[in-house]
């Protein structure tokens, strides 16, 4: 009776364990994964993709003298600091010590991406020429120290102060007339912006080239519309987006419109109807 009983607990033992063991399988199966699978590591930022310089000058450049007296203090420039879109910046590290018989190097490193620009052995200037693509801001420093892979370089002699350069949109600017009648007295006209100038420091301004007289000016969004009024003949009109003024061209500017020229007929008269007879 006792063998019994234990087989019997046994049993039930054994099946307790079997049915957790395939209620897990069928729950894995049935319902994916919460567990997401480990993100791998970004590419390390402290070292550069630029090109390693040649061999024969690095060994002899590792074998110079440092000069302790020397004046190491190195400047930064970007011309231009505010170019648009796609455009180039020419950035000009000027050391005060010609770094050609020194163990230094000049170097010129992209804090905002984290990466070498350019890197010159001799001289007293190292130059390259930096773009993006759509609007954005970039800071750089230039410095004098031993080459190096590590940001900001290890030991360095000589920091520049940094220097940003702002990438600003491309500004393009139509102005166009709402169909109308030529002999309507007044027309609908609207300058459309490629930016919207809201968050930037410039207006969408019309102006009537004939007169000089300010239409309207827009200092949001990407359309600026006015209902002028028409002599008769010909008028043309100009837009314009730049700073804010009231006499054209305004300052600034960053995009003009084509001349739009807006005609107003006058209206033949209508014929007098005579009887049938008459």
């Amino acid at each position: 009776m006792n063998i019994t009983r234990t087989a019997a607990r046994l049993f039930l033992a054994v099946g307790v364990v079997l049915g957790a063991f395939f209620s897990c399988v069928y729950a894995a199966q049935a319902s994916p994964s919460t567990v997401k699978a480990v993100p791998p590591p970004p590419p390390s930022s402290s070292t550069t993709t630029l090109a390693p310089p040649p061999a024969s000058l690095v060994t002899a450049k590792s074998r110079a003298r440092v000069e302790p007296d020397l004046d190491y203090r190195v400047t930064l420039s970007a011309d231009p600091g505010s170019p648009r879109s796609t455009q180039d910046s020419t950035l000009t590290a000027r050391s005060h010590v010609d770094v050609g018989p020194t163990p230094y190097w000049i170097s010129i490193v992209d804090t905002s991406a984290h990466t070498y620009v350019t890197r010159c052995g001799s001289g007293t200037v190292c130059t390259a020429s930096v773009t993006q693509p759509t609007p954005t801001t970039h800071t750089y420093v230039a410095y004098v120290a031993r080459l190096s892979t590590a940001i900001p370089p290890h030991g360095a002699v000589g920091t520049s102060p940094t220097v940003s350069v702002t990438w600003s949109p491309e500004y393009h600017l139509s102005l166009s007339v709402a169909p109308r009648d030529f002999t309507s007295p007044t027309a609908r006209i609207t300058a459309t912006s490629s930016v919207n100038v809201g968050p930037t420091p410039y207006f969408i301004e019309i102006f009537n080239r004939r007169t000089g007289a300010l239409v309207t000016s827009c200092g949001d969004g990407t359309t600026c519309t006015a209902r002028v009024n028409l002599p008769f003949g010909n008028t043309t009109f100009i837009a314009y987006i730049g700073n804010y003024s009231d006499t054209q061209p305004p300052p600034g500017i960053v995009a003009t419109s084509n001349r739009l020229t807006v005609h107003r007929l006058l209206q033949p008269p209508r014929p007098t109807l005579r009887p049938y007879g008459d």
